[in-house]
């Protein structure tokens, strides 16, 4: 595989990076680190940024295995090995505590096949999106609503990466011819904004433009999009957009 992307912080002072790109000859991970609201004790001696690379140090080693796992029995591996690593010393308990979208794709053989847990999208050249969208439907968009429907089953809840393996149950699974996959892109929402929030271009318009001009052009059309018209968000549903995100657009080239 040939895999280009460009990632960067949110533009706003003292942001640290939360998103984190992997690849392997065969594979690529995409992590978006769940930004804590100030404010909240998360139980953790960790930060978010921490939880994150550890998370895919781990999920790296797995795949760098024969693919004899599927895709949701290596994300369990590497939650459960990131979770040792800090249990002694954290309240995992804590439903604040670090924890990250996650988009997984592998090669095998003909195939590729695909995990996706939460809003980090996967768009295929034909311009299938595979995304996990529920935190687009929460019924509380408040810090207190968004705490309480993480990881969360039933209406209203989403689903993240964190310290209980068995989230991964809630994964979005499956596999796709390469010929059908293409060159594809992964995304995480800092940059998927430009078609689901920003609306500069819808899905295909989105993979096209970054086969042609390249993950770096991608995410500058979307900064500038953010400063011209800055998202605020619904208020019927109390919902609010960060003016800016982290932002990761990846480009794989089977």
């Amino acid at each position: 595989m040939q895999v280009t992307y460009a990632t960067e912080p949110s533009p706003e002072p003292g942001r640290i990076n939360e998103d984190y790109v992997l690849a392997g000859p065969d594979w690529v991970v995409v992590l978006d680190g769940a930004t804590a609201p100030a404010g909240i004790d998360s139980g953790c001696d960790h930060s978010v940024a921490w939880y994150v690379r550890h998370l895919a140090a781990a999920l790296g080693q797995e795949l760098t295995e024969p693919p004899d796992l599927n895709l949701r029995a290596v994300l369990s591996n590497a939650i459960m090995k990131v979770h040792s690593e800090h249990s002694e010393f954290c309240d995992l308990t804590n439903n604040a505590s670090p924890s990250a979208t996650v988009a997984i794709v592998r090669l095998v053989d003909d195939e590729l096949d695909y995990l996706v847990l939460a809003d980090s999208p996967i768009v295929l050249e034909d311009g299938t999106v595979i995304v996990d969208d529920r935190t687009s439907h929460l019924t509380d968009y408040s810090r207190e609503g968004i705490e309480a429907a993480r990881n969360r089953p039933g209406p209203g809840g989403f689903f993240v990466a964190q310290a209980d393996p068995h989230v991964v149950d809630e994964a979005i699974v499956g596999s796709v011819p390469i010929s059908q996959a293409g060159e594809f892109a992964i995304l995480t929402d800092g940059a998927s904004r430009y078609t689901d929030l920003l609306e500069l271009g819808d899905w295909g318009a989105l993979r096209t433009a970054l086969a042609t001009h390249g993950p770096r052009w991608l995410i500058e059309r979307v900064r500038e999009a953010e400063y011209a018209s800055p998202p605020v968000g619904d208020p019927a549903s109390g919902r609010r957009f960060k003016p800016h995100d982290d932002a990761t657009a990846v480009l794989v080239q089977p």
